[in-house]
């Protein structure tokens, strides 16, 4: 299975464009395309998803409770679904609204990836860091809950899959509801001890290459 964090309002949430049309809309039509051999279903959880998707996708509604960070409504979503979609798959894809595959992809392929470890040495970088915005403040916050040298700051631009017990287990552990600014992959994976895996054959594509490799989904 596959679940979507989704929400209409909020700066992560507006109905972007590629072309002439939503970015979602790429999003389901490359996973029906490049991953059929293990596609299952797709959940959107929180708002009503766009009508030109809704017959591709199961809506799951839900809430954005909390304002001190962007991420504790991403987790909250997340531990919503793991904790009533009865028949959720244990081992599910959190897929975001602004990344595609434009390749045949296995579930094999979906391995997240580090971008950088945490030690002494990238320590100073996430510190001057912290200072560019709030997003990297949560980011060094995450790393420091976990022990140098064993933990990484995991690619958050990628489909990243997820074991739903796991999940639970790590939201028991972390008050992310009131006071862990944090960066929703690298805590989890980092919480889960998660194999490291390094590099990624990932691009930022920006809008003027989107328009070439788009159309062909």
């Amino acid at each position: 299975d596959c679940v979507m964090v989704y929400g209409k309002c909020g700066i992560d949430s507006q109905e972007m464009t590629c072309g002439d049309h939503l970015e979602i809309e790429y999003v389901i039509a490359s996973l029906k395309k490049y991953c059929t051999s293990w596609l299952g279903r797709i959940f959107v959880v929180g708002s009503e998803p766009p009508q030109e998707i809704k017959e591709h996708v199961i809506h799951v509604p839900c809430d954005n409770p909390y304002t001190h960070c962007k991420d504790a409504n991403i987790i909250h979503k997340l531990r919503y679904a793991c904790e009533n979609i009865p028949d959720l798959s244990d081992d599910f894809l959190m897929i975001s609204d602004d990344q595609i595959v434009t390749k045949e992809s296995s579930w094999y392929d979906m391995k997240p990836r580090i971008v950088r470890m945490f030690n002494d040495w990238t320590e100073e970088k996430w510190m001057r860091n912290r200072k560019i915005d709030f997003w990297h403040e949560c980011l060094y916050n995450t790393l420091k809950l976990f022990p140098k040298n064993t933990s990484s700051f995991w690619e958050p631009h990628i489909w990243s899959p997820i074991n739903k017990y796991k999940f639970v287990e790590m939201c028991k552990e972390y008050d992310y509801k009131h006071k862990t600014n944090c960066i929703t992959q690298s805590l989890y994976y980092n919480f889960a001890k998660q194999e490291i895996v390094k590099g990624f054959d990932h691009l930022h594509i920006e809008k003027s290459k989107a328009k070439k490799v788009v159309p062909t989904l």
